[in-house]
């Protein structure tokens, strides 16, 4: 929570610190294990986002995302289904593409009916060229947000982009 606090208030390389200091906690207690892979997700995002540390964030992120997966506890599956969904998108936004294929394609092992799955697959498939492959997730994910409001901002996204490729100018 700290290292998050710092990081919005534009201290990086405190938010750093302070993450680590976590993590170092976590990793000794006894039950930290719960709570290590958020941490861990927490402190990746923030290395991905400082310059020179992008390979350790997503090492850091990769490996909070398998420990996430790796919990049996079934309430635990939409959040960690969310989570992975989250991290993916914040790869995306920051332009690792690397790291956001990697997630979308771990979306598809964890939940391959997933409309969010679709969406990311669809997304990575545009920004390698594949369109026709990007058409066929970006209707897929459609197809499973078909009950979501219409203004629903990623469905407005999958149907434009949709009907982008559709009629490429």
């Amino acid at each position: 929570m700290a290292s998050r606090i710092a990081m919005r208030l534009g201290h990086a390389d405190e938010a750093i610190e302070e993450g680590d200091r976590a993590l170092h906690l976590l990793r000794e207690a006894p039950n930290g294990g719960v709570l290590l892979p958020e941490l861990e997700l927490v402190q990746g995002e923030l290395l991905l986002r400082k310059k020179g540390q992008s390979e350790k964030g997503r090492a850091m992120l990769r490996d909070g995302v398998s420990k996430l997966r790796a919990d049996p506890a079934s309430d635990r599956w939409t959040q960690t289904l969310l989570r992975i969904e989250t991290v993916e998108t914040l790869a995306r936004d920051l332009g690792d593409w690397v790291l956001a294929g990697d997630l979308a394609r771990q979306m598809q092992q964890f939940a391959p009916s997933y409309a969010g799955t679709h969406y990311a697959l669809a997304k990575e498939a545009e920004h390698a060229g594949n369109a026709g492959a990007a058409r066929t997730e970006y209707q897929a994910a459609i197809s499973g947000w078909s009950a979501a409001d219409a203004d629903f901002g990623v469905l407005t996204d999958a149907r434009h982009q949709l009907a982008a490729l559709a009629n490429p100018h």
